[in-house]
């Protein structure tokens, strides 16, 4: 039994909220993607009502039809994948680099490790890839999100209610997702477009639609998006890169997290290599519109995990499971999307298309007009890159920040899943003191720097006097982390260090990046890092 595959694009007219877990204490987290259940949950609340029971019964439980979650899209039509587990770099050497004229990062081959193929260089620590998306040319995409802080209405004053402030994180606005709705053949064709019907046009989707949340626009594709390339078979060996989370259950129904080949439907015999698999794993409970509550957990492997079994001699094609129907369960929710033989880690090192060449026209161009909306939406196109630009410059401070502390936990003898001194490293009101010292010295980056790290003891500004206590980065001003035992292995030194270039190189660019950083030093990444839980998920 066949499938048809159609593609549909969405386009987020609103910040839309998804929830990782359903967990109401902490800071909030988003995904990064669309999960294939919003768009169940889309059609079943137009479609459903109007089915018969056996009909809607093929549609939205059986099977038949599965809505695959929206991928970040790459370029138009094509998404990008989730970061494949085995991928890693070395700690403290960055595996992205900007592409000039490209809205994206790209992943550098020289840098990027494959472990299934590979081990690591002696006395060379190596970190996984985590977070993002790939597509087939290397380019590493992070969908933008965004912090709101809200507060909560007492209904019978219509007036704040104390001790009832909360934050979302959303995906931003703006940007664009591309997702997969896959059908039997066995589908009836009336019933094909009814559904393509229903999922095409504005929709609400994630949490808090009824305020400003939410909103999108789905548009049908001309053709279905790629899959990631594949290779041959011929060793015996099957490697599976999960495209989205994989529900398995073992012999007696219950859920599990071990990628058994018999849950699988591999043949007998088949045996599963945890020494070349890299799996992720998490927990969230669906919310089910129709009842108004959250249906029982799901425990699954996490998407982009890479699972490799060895197969026993001789095995055919046919004996493997069909993937185009995925994997495990809830496949309805877009759930067991994978792809067998990768090509991207069929070697030591990443393994990636050539960006198509763009074609150039040699007949010569007649000048632009020179008018007043030209004049504007190119003044918008050049701040529009310097925000991307301060973005990405702002993400690399970040992560370099973030390596930093795991570095000091070697060098102070702390076990990774532990919390560091509060008082050593900054906190929400440390990162808000940049954040203000970077609106007022807007377009005055001298001044910024001065604002931020004391002079030089030898400097003029010192001979009578200390360094001034306003000075934002100095001495016990929770900034003083030690990472080694270098005088200069301190966390604020190597904050300024990592700032030095901007403001030596682009000076313009300092506040922006500063503003996006602090930022980032709020959200719950930075808290995961700082008490130790951002490599607590297991890995085999």
């Amino acid at each position: 039994m066949s499938a048809t595959r159609h593609a549909f694009r969405v386009t987020l007219e609103q910040d839309v909220i998804v929830s990782r877990s359903a967990a109401t204490a902490g800071e909030h987290e988003t995904l990064d993607h669309l999960p294939g259940s919003l768009f169940l949950g889309l059609a079943a609340g137009r479609l459903y009502a109007s089915l018969a029971p056996d009909q809607a019964w093929q549609v939205f439980h059986g099977g038949g039809v599965r809505f695959c979650d929206a991928l970040p899209e790459s370029e138009p039509g094509t998404p990008a994948w989730p970061v494949p587990l085995a991928l890693h770099h070395y700690k403290n050497e960055d595996a992205k680099q900007k592409v000039a004229g490209s809205g994206h990062a790209r992943l550098d081959r020289d840098r990027v490790l494959n472990l299934m193929h590979r081990e690591p260089e002696d006395g060379r620590q190596p970190r996984q890839l985590r977070g993002g998306h790939v597509d087939a040319c290397g380019r590493w995409i992070r969908p933008r999100t965004r912090q709101s802080l809200k507060t909560a209405i007492a209904p019978e004053t219509g007036r704040v209610e104390e001790g009832q402030l909360f934050g979302y994180e959303a995906l931003e606005r703006g940007q664009s997702f591309v997702f997969e709705l896959q059908t039997d053949d066995t589908l009836d064709e009336a019933l094909v477009q009814r559904l393509h019907q229903c999922l095409n046009g504005p929709a609400r989707l994630g949490r808090s639609r009824s305020a400003e949340f939410g909103r999108v626009q789905i548009e049908p594709l001309d053709q279905a998006p790629p899959h990631p390339a594949s290779v041959g078979g011929s060793d015996n060996t099957l490697t599976l890169w999960l495209l989205s989370d994989l529900a398995l259950r073992d012999e007696r129904g219950q859920p599990t997290l071990q990628p058994r080949p018999q849950y699988l439907g591999l043949p007998e015999g088949a045996e599963w290599d945890h020494q070349k698999s890299f799996l992720r794993t998490r927990s969230y409970s669906p919310y089910n519109g129709k009842r108004r509550g959250r249906d029982a957990d799901r425990q699954v492997i996490a998407r982009g995990s890479v699972l490799h079994y060895t197969l026993p001699a001789g095995t055919p094609p046919e004996a493997l499971p069909a993937l185009e129907h995925g994997l495990g369960h809830y496949r309805e929710a877009g759930l067991g999307q994978a792809v067998a033989r990768p090509q991207m880690l069929a070697d030591k090192s990443l393994q990636v298309e050539a960006p198509a060449a763009r074609t150039t026209d040699t007949r010569s161009v007649p000048a632009a007009p020179d008018t007043a909306l030209l004049r504007r939406l190119r003044r918008m196109a050049r701040t529009e890159f310097l925000e991307f630009d301060a973005e990405h410059r702002a993400r690399r401070v970040f992560e370099a920040l973030i390596a930093s502390l795991d570095e000091a936990r070697s060098w102070q003898g702390i076990p990774p899943n532990a919390p560091l001194a509060e008082d050593e490293v900054p906190g929400r009101s440390q990162w808000g003191r940049l954040r203000d010292a970077a609106n007022r010295h807007r377009g005055d980056p001298d001044g910024l720097w001065r604002a931020l790290f004391p002079p030089p003891k030898d400097s003029g500004a010192t001979k009578d006097r200390e360094p001034p206590e306003d000075a934002i980065v100095r001495t016990r001003s929770g900034w003083q982390l030690k990472l080694g035992p270098r005088q200069e292995d301190v966390l604020g030194v190597r904050l300024k260090a990592q700032l030095e270039a901007i403001h030596r190189n682009v000076p313009e660019l300092l506040s922006e990046v500063v503003v996006r950083l602090a930022s980032l030093g709020q959200t719950p990444e930075w808290t995961r890092a700082v008490e130790g839980h951002a490599t607590k998920e297991p890995q085999a």
